[in-house]
């Protein structure tokens, strides 16, 4: 063989039978059906740049179309906590607004002003977003209200009552009490700080801080004259709400919780125009404008175990992942919830302000029984089991039973309920004896 001649190792028809490298499938916009998609958050639904800011628009507008308790002409509080959903919300509605207030728009325009609202829990959580929050608001020149959370311990919810008094729990030969005391001119921060340390569960911590944030905001918007409060709540949010609410006991007031549109205070309605879109698209929307916001807290896997919102969220989250219809399945499912008003008291919570059953204190009761083989047993006479029932239980929901029993007191300690609550307990006790 002629050692100069080359030897050619690869076939000819090798290039042949190599498959042809598969081009990637274009997939265009589902609206406009003329660009690319940049956005498929709800899977099925994929959406170009312009055509998912329109979608998030019209999701906006149509929400607050519908809010049939929100007259024409009012002052919006808009609640921020600086998260992602929030801060999208507040871009949204602002440009909402200002377009409304163009004449040559040719949009009604809905509402008169609009402020901000936030409430300041570094009290608690020792750490302060007063700043970044304030770096937020600025651009946009409208009002900012700020209170700490401490304050919920100097505000009353009725503007006739001037008989200054405090709800105090303490221990009594090994039972919680509570008792209707003169107010001592105590220290909001001391006592904020008390109250929430003396609960020992994160789980109730999450109760109490929700319940006394959503009556503060809503103190704000009524004393400062903004008839509406406007909440950043996503549909992921909603859905998350459903789950972790129901566990905590609050599973008859969910109509009023996850309702669009609901009243706690007289004169102030709140809203959730954000409660059709997900997280994810909030998250979407922030990133193209390069919005500023405030990153979540990150917990560790022991943190999570220990609360039932981090818990439910993660749930919801990972059926969203594989099943893209969960959030809106749960929300949907849970606005057909309703409430018979025959199977409720005339007053709300004196804590939380929603909804009381007129059955909660059997339910306390049945829960209070140990020495009763079948304590599943509802008909069970409680009539001996509800002498050991704390005093004024029965102006509370179910959900602050539980919270009010969790309270860990050391000995000769004690500690304040907000003095909106003693003021909504003589209230219904005056209203009853009359």
């Amino acid at each position: 063989m002629d050692s100069n001649k080359k030897i050619n190792c690869r076939s000819d028809s090798s290039s042949e039978d190599l498959p042809a490298e598969k081009k990637k499938k274009i997939i265009n916009c589902l609206k406009c059906k003329a660009k690319p998609h940049n956005v498929n958050i709800r899977k099925n639904y994929p959406l170009c740049k312009e055509c998912f800011l329109s979608f998030m628009q019209h999701k906006f507008r149509t929400n607050i179309g519908q809010a049939k308790k929100v007259k024409k002409g009012v002052n919006v509080l808009i609640a921020l906590s600086g998260g992602n959903c929030s801060r999208a919300l507040l871009d949204i509605f602002y440009k909402y607004h200002k377009g409304a207030e163009n004449p040559k728009s040719g949009k009604i325009q809905r509402f008169k002003d609009i402020a901000v609202a936030y409430i300041d829990d570094s009290i608690i959580t020792g750490e302060s977003h007063v700043q970044k929050i304030k770096e937020i608001v600025t651009p946009y020149d409208i009002p900012l209200l700020i209170r700490p959370i401490e304050d919920i311990f100097s505000i009353s919810l009725d503007d006739n009552n001037d008989n200054y008094k405090i709800i105090t729990v303490k221990n009594k030969d090994g039972k919680k009490e509570l008792e209707i005391s003169q107010n001592t001119n105590i220290d909001n921060k001391t006592a904020m700080k008390e109250l929430y340390e003396s609960i020992p569960l994160l789980a109730d911590k999450e109760c109490l801080i929700n319940n006394i944030r959503l009556v503060l905001l809503n103190y704000m918007a009524k004393i400062s004259k903004y008839p509406v409060l406007c909440l950043g709540d996503s549909s992921t949010k909603v859905a998350i709400d459903v789950i972790s609410n129901t566990c905590k006991g609050r599973g008859s007031s969910l109509p009023e919780d996850i309702a669009s549109e609901t009243e706690l205070l007289k004169d102030v309605v709140i809203i959730k125009p954000g409660k059709t879109l997900l997280k994810e698209e909030f998250i979407q929307y922030n990133e193209y404008f390069d919005l500023d916001y405030i990153p979540e807290k990150q917990y560790n896997s022991s943190e999570i175990a220990k609360s039932i919102d981090l818990i439910s969220a993660g749930f919801i989250s990972d059926l969203q992942e594989n099943f893209p219809s969960t959030v809106t399945t749960v929300v949907s499912t849970a606005n057909k919830i309703t409430v018979e008003e025959e199977n409720y008291s005339s007053y709300h919570c004196s804590l939380c302000l929603c909804p009381i059953r007129k059955d909660s204190e059997k339910w306390l009761a049945s829960n209070s029984i140990t020495e009763v083989k079948d304590r599943t047993d509802y008909n069970y006479d409680h009539t001996e089991v509800y002498k050991n029932i704390p005093k004024y239980y029965q102006y509370l929901c179910f959900n602050c039973h539980i919270l009010i029993d969790s309270i860990n007191l050391q000995e000769n300690q004690t500690v304040y309920l907000p003095y909106y609550v003693a003021e909504k307990i003589n209230k219904y006790i005056s209203a009853s004896s009359s």
